[in-house]
């Protein structure tokens, strides 16, 4: 008894390969215009959105409107720390100036 072969999907036609490309192309884009100084692109193998910035550390996300965020957050300005002296330059505190 021959056993037929498992069928398989195709895959994605040439025309949804095409469109989802160019969505994707569109995607990026925007976010490089919307984010100057990042890189943008989707990881085909991980399946996350990514950007790289000359301003901080690779970000990822499962879409790109979370990925907007992240950029966003990455992006605000921290709150300055106030500056605090070591308990040791105390060593002196019955001085005057």
């Amino acid at each position: 008894m021959n056993n037929p072969a498992p069928s398989h999907r195709a895959g994605p036609s040439a025309e949804e390969v095409r469109a989802w490309e160019a969505t994707r192309a569109r995607i990026e884009r925007g976010l490089e215009q919307h984010f100057p100084g990042i890189v943008a692109g989707y990881g085909e193998y991980t399946g996350n959105w990514f950007a790289f910035d000359r301003r901080g550390p690779m970000l990822t996300a499962a879409t790109p409107e979370q990925l907007a965020e992240q950029i966003r957050r990455a992006r605000q300005p921290h709150p300055p720390v106030p500056y605090q002296a070591h308990p040791s330059a105390n060593h002196q505190q019955g001085r005057q100036w």
